[in-house]
């Protein structure tokens, strides 16, 4: 499965390609990912919040993702659309799974400074389970990137605050949600 996590690997790569390409004054990168992925009833996957579970259902992703990577000489800026939808194939119960935000890599610095809304679960029936909005900062020279900064901005932190929510995906894919 892809995962935000392995997304901003794939991203981090680009970095030495996006630097020669500024020397060169090339315009943004950009890419799409549109795919839908099948998982099998008690095969494990890794969801976005970086957990490792098994659903005792079939279930899809189908991802909608978009990127574009601004290169200047001294930093990076990043734009980042995700809007997945996640559907239990037994029951037929979906729900969409949203970010979008912008991030702005210093060079000199190695910080990258995120905005935006980086998780919006909504469930029919439900409204909102998972709010993660506002910014903070990571340092990508780090050794154990990414390393999250004391620095939150904003009320909502359900997933970058650490407040994880108590529910996973399989659980939202089944009906089960927070209370």
């Amino acid at each position: 499965m892809i995962t935000r996590q392995l997304t901003a690997a794939i991203l981090g790569l680009l970095l030495v390609t996006c630097y020669v390409a500024s020397a060169e004054g090339a315009p943004p990168i950009r890419w799409t990912d549109e795919f839908s992925e099948e998982t099998v009833a008690g095969t494990e996957w890794t969801d976005f919040f970086g957990y490792t579970q098994a659903c005792n259902f079939d279930f899809r992703v189908d991802y909608n993702d978009r990127f574009t990577v601004h290169v200047f000489d001294d930093r990076e800026i990043w734009n980042i659309r995700i809007r997945d939808t996640y559907t239990n194939l037994e029951t037929g119960f979906s729900f969409e799974d949203f970010a979008s935000y912008n991030i702005v890599f210093d060079y000199q610095t190695g910080l990258a400074d995120h905005r935006g809304v980086f998780w919006r679960i909504r469930v029919p029936g439900e409204g909102m389970l998972i709010l993660d909005v506002g910014g903070f900062l990571q340092d990508w020279y780090d050794d154990e990137w990414p390393i999250l900064l004391d620095s939150l901005v904003g009320n909502n932190h359900d997933v970058n605050g650490g407040v994880l929510p108590s529910v996973s995906y399989c659980d939202l894919m089944a009906e089960i949600f927070p209370e």
